[in-house]
């Protein structure tokens, strides 16, 4: 007979903690139970609504130990699993997303690295703030080290090269450049890395895909039609590779808005494209949510 704790649904995936494997230990200990749960994601602050919600299901209180073990994985040396943000268009928000995600990631409890791969238009060190100049070490005269920005590991082509410099180069030359990204970064045992990949389908997904295990991908896109289209084209083809149909487990669609109109009331705004639910109904693709913009 399974515990009430094996049986109650984890808030977030909805599956049971039984299913999960996530109830290490249950005793109790001087009329109190006494609960140790490891989850597959970061549950920084999480512990005491789950404490609560845990209570309200075996209807006493109880005592529960929370922690993150995030599963094993193989994505690339140096980091357990891959999260690549894409899009089908550029200028949807998508390496605003990637530093947003890695972020959030780091601040939940795991260790996050965020690797930029849009070879041609690199911005993760503007997004993290890096000093123009600043630059990699190099390890063992062979190894990149990461830069450190805000609690997370990062790495692009813009802390090594400077923003005069124009990368016109054909694709088997950016795919070196990745794959030297990828391969030659000493990242530092990190939980997950975040990928902040190049719009649309090409050399770049390619080589993610050849080198790299990906344990799953957010498509990001703004309301468009046209835009979505390419979203929806995007999350199918899974960065066109076999392989990674088989690798990557999970894509999600995240939708960055676009400007409102004022009306001349100032009490509403008229949308200019259509809304969220609207756009997204059709997509066979699980929805993460939309990025509202400051007012």
């Amino acid at each position: 007979m399974p515990s009430p704790f094996e049986q109650f649904p984890d808030p977030l995936l909805g599956v049971p903690w039984g299913e999960l494997g996530a109830v290490r230990r249950a005793a109790r200990i001087d009329g109190r139970w006494h609960v140790d749960v490891a989850l597959g994601y970061p549950v920084a602050g999480l512990g005491e609504a789950y404490s609560r919600a845990l209570s309200a299901q075996v209807g006493e209180a109880l005592t529960l130990d929370l922690t993150f073990a995030p599963p094993a994985g193989s994505g690339v040396p140096g980091a357990s699993h891959v999260l690549a943000v894409a899009s089908g268009k550029g200028g949807v928000g998508k390496s605003t997303t990637a530093a947003n995600l890695a972020l959030a990631l780091d601040r939940a409890g795991a260790k996050v690295g965020l690797l930029d791969a849009d070879i041609y238009g690199p911005s993760q060190g503007v997004m993290l703030g890096v000093a123009q100049g600043k630059r990699p070490e190099v390890r063992d005269q062979r190894l990149f080290v990461p830069i450190k920005a805000h609690g997370i590991e990062a790495m692009s082509m813009s802390m090594l090269v400077t923003d005069k410099t124009p990368m016109v180069w054909r694709g088997p030359m950016a795919s070196g450049a990745l794959q030297q990204l990828i391969g030659q970064t000493a990242w530092g045992g990190l939980d997950y890395l975040v990928v902040d990949m190049p719009p649309g389908t090409g050399d770049i997904q390619l080589t993610l895909s050849q080198r790299a295990r990906v344990s799953g991908a957010v498509i990001v896109t703004t309301p468009q039609d046209i835009a979505l289209l390419d979203a929806r084209s995007c999350s199918k083809c899974r960065f066109v590779s076999p392989c990674v149909r088989k690798r990557s487990t999970t894509s999600w669609i995240s939708e960055t808005p676009v400007a409102s109109l004022i009306l001349a009331s100032a009490s509403s705004y008229e949308a200019i494209f259509a809304s969220w639910s609207s756009c997204i109904a059709s997509t066979e693709v699980p929805t993460a949510g939309r990025r509202e913009e400051e007012e």
